[in-house]
């Protein structure tokens, strides 16, 4: 009988040990402030009770991968997901909701991340990316957060411009839906103004130009066409010219300089080889469109 009354004290001890931690997965709503990459609780809502108390909470996704909260650095948040004990905590992404900034105490002010060394930044971003090489590719989620997390922390490294162009790639085709191309935007002229000399520049410049004509920025598109044409000597001699020579010209034309985009058709329908019959079509067409405006004022 003694014996039985000292388990049934130790379990229920077992039961109420800690102020945060839950001795089976219990289903929790923890909101927080996320300081340093780590979620501190202010609160967690069992769904019966509620506890208040600023506890480090280890949050992890459901795989078991860590949970990145790096992109809500200084943001107050909820998060549910599953309790465990010693403050592991199942985050589900899902749920996820930004309630603001932290507070800041009165008179300070939030210090500045410390920039990591080089050595320091070559093993996070290895580990960034050993994560991501077992991570399930449809779960984009974690592979947004992660490659943000190299190109925001290890900037120099050569894996900061991988992410870079991942991550543009990601938003062309990998998210199941539409391009983004302001967030390929955004991605490709960091890559293309931070890393000048990257072997990536070249086919970024590319992307980025498709990227402007699909937005209408075709003031920048205009420009990248001038520098394809002024930097690559063997473009003539190459099957892209006569179709870099349209774009350009189309360029030209929603830019405001109608004269020098007829120079620009005029030179393709000239071209030894010619062009394709599609392409002289358009062009033909394109010059006709121009030259009405012309006739109208007569």
């Amino acid at each position: 009988m003694r014996r039985s009354i000292v388990l049934c004290a130790l379990c229920a001890l077992l039961l109420s040990a800690g102020p945060l931690g839950a001795s089976v997965p219990a289903k929790v709503t923890v909101t927080g402030c996320v300081t340093g990459g780590v979620l501190l609780s202010e609160k967690t809502d069992f769904g019966t009770h509620a506890s208040e108390g600023k506890y480090r909470i280890r949050a992890v996704a459901p795989g078991g991968a860590p949970f990145d909260l790096t992109p809500h650095e200084g943001k107050r948040i909820s998060v549910a997901g599953h309790l465990l004990p010693g403050d592991l905590f199942y985050a589900e992404a899902a749920s996820l909701r930004v309630l603001g900034p932290c507070a800041v105490p009165s008179g300070t002010a939030p210090a500045p991340a410390k920039k990591l060394s080089p050595e320091q930044q070559e093993t996070l971003a290895r580990e960034l990316y050993g994560i991501m090489a077992k991570t399930d590719m449809w779960d984009t989620d974690v592979f947004i957060r992660l490659h943000s997390r190299v190109i925001e922390e290890c900037p120099d490294t050569k894996r900061a411009q991988e992410s870079l162009w991942r991550l543009s790639n990601l938003y062309l085709t990998g998210t199941g839906s539409d391009p983004d191309y302001p967030e390929i935007i955004r991605l490709l002229e960091r890559l293309v103004e931070r890393y000048p000399d990257s072997p990536l520049v070249r086919d970024a410049k590319q992307r980025l130009l498709v990227a402007y004509e699909n937005t209408g920025d075709m003031k920048k598109a205009r420009v990248l066409y001038e520098d394809r044409l002024a930097s690559d000597k063997d473009l003539p001699e190459s099957g892209d010219y006569a179709a870099i020579l349209l774009g350009y010209a189309r360029t030209l034309t929603a830019t405001g300089e109608p004269a020098r985009a007829r120079e620009v058709y005029r030179k393709i329908l000239v071209l030894q080889p010619p062009a394709e019959p599609w392409l002289l079509d358009i062009v033909r067409d394109d010059l006709s469109a121009l030259d009405k405006p012309e006739k109208n004022k007569r």
